[in-house]
């Protein structure tokens, strides 16, 4: 039986794993700020 945590070890230590983390990290950090920008641009229109 393999255990989940050692399947989770392994895709950690994969570089191409490791690379789609960060890049999808960094989506979200996008997101995120894209989402403020939104909000702000929204925020603007309801005062004028």
């Amino acid at each position: 039986m393999i255990k989940f945590e050692h399947i989770l070890k392994v895709l950690a230590d994969d570089k191409d794993m490791q690379k789609m983390f960060k890049d999808m990290e960094k989506l979200e950090k996008e997101m995120t700020s894209l989402h403020k920008s939104m909000q702000a641009l929204i925020n603007k229109q309801k005062l004028s």
